[in-house]
This record gives C-alpha cells, sequence and structure tokens, in this order.
C-alpha cells in the first residue's frame, strides 16, 4: 500500500471535520441557531425583513440585478493570507491552512505565487509533524 501524500491527507482531514461541523450545526434547533446568530451580533428581525422584501421582489420579478464586485475579494483573499502567514509563523497551522483555503476561495489565482506556496507547503508538512522553517515575507 502506498503512503498518502501530505495533500491527500490534508483534504480527508479537512473532510472529516467539515462533516462533524455540519452535523453539529444540523443537530441545532431554530432556537438554537436564532440564539448563535443573536449572540454573534446578527440582528435577526431586521435580516429576516431584508429576505422577506428581496424574496417579493424576485416573486413580483422586481428584484435587482445581481452586482459583483472584484475588488473587494482580492482585499479579503490578501487579509487572509496575511492571518495564515502569520498562523504559520506561531505553528498554528490548522488555522493556517484554513485562512489559506479562505483565501483561495475569494482569489485562486493568488494561490499560485511562491509565498502561498511556501506558506501551505510549511502548514501541511507542520501538520504531519515535518518540521520546516515558517515562510518569511519576500
Amino acid at each position: 500500500m502506498t503512503r498518502p501524500t501530505a495533500a491527500q491527507v490534508w483534504r480527508r482531514l479537512v473532510g472529516e471535520a467539515g462533516e462533524d461541523e455540519i452535523e453539529a450545526v444540523l443537530s441545532l434547533s431554530q432556537e438554537q441557531v436564532d440564539a448563535e446568530l443573536a449572540g454573534a451580533g446578527f440582528d435577526l428581525g431586521a435580516e429576516r425583513a431584508k429576505a422577506d422584501a428581496f424574496l417579493e421582489d424576485l416573486v413580483s420579478g422586481q428584484a435587482p440585478a445581481p452586482t459583483v464586485s472584484a475588488a473587494p475579494d482580492l482585499v479579503a483573499a490578501a487579509d487572509w493570507r496575511r492571518k495564515a502567514v502569520a498562523a504559520c509563523d506561531a505553528k498554528d497551522f490548522g488555522t493556517c491552512l484554513a485562512d489559506l483555503d479562505i483565501a483561495r476561495r475569494l482569489d485562486p489565482a493568488g494561490e499560485d505565487t511562491p509565498l502561498v506556496r511556501r506558506t501551505r507547503d510549511c502548514a501541511t508538512k507542520g501538520m504531519l509533524d515535518e518540521p520546516l522553517k515558517p515562510p518569511l515575507e519576500p
């Protein structure tokens, strides 16, 4: 049997962790979900009113056309990558990889930079107890 690659191990771990989180959320009652959202600062009444208004507009054909702005995603992706480098430097490899994954969803093209590749490699090897020097900013 061949030994799995670091990427295969990581994907399996992420998949298993994600399934546990999904199960945990699905097991919550509506009251528990509302309490969690309210505790996180969401105004549930206002959010539901916005959703109801949007759905009414959608049904009536008056919903505004969606707008897409790429610039905020690029800024957010860069911020997530900075956080990932800091997490990797602190040897918090799980957080590092999670932050890199968020950044990749926001800006897939940025995944191919040398710093991101070094950071992801360092964190993956760190998760497998193969120490590397943390990546340094170029």
